[in-house]
């Protein structure tokens, strides 16, 4: 996810298609969401990957929780000015 820092969130919408959520702060930001479901039939697993961005569009941080594809459970990703 470290990739899309610095780019438009329109690059991440046109390679994931359109996100579950879209939340307007108060400050002009957004922070666009993607959930999907992972396990088996016994347990299921809920992913949410989010993306923070400034009022124009472009990716300044990211988060994911419950994501089978990476160790940590929970992680924040901020990119530093």
């Amino acid at each position: 996810m470290d990739s899309w820092q610095g780019r438009h969130i329109e690059q991440v919408i046109s390679n994931w298609g359109a996100p579950g959520s879209m939340l307007q702060l108060e400050d002009g930001k957004k922070v666009y969401s993607w959930v999907s479901n992972w396990g088996s039939a016994y347990l299921m697993s809920t992913c949410r990957q989010s993306f923070t961005t400034s009022s124009t569009g472009i990716i300044q941080n990211w988060r994911y929780t419950g994501c089978p594809h990476w160790q940590s459970i929970s992680m924040d990703k901020i990119k530093q000015p």
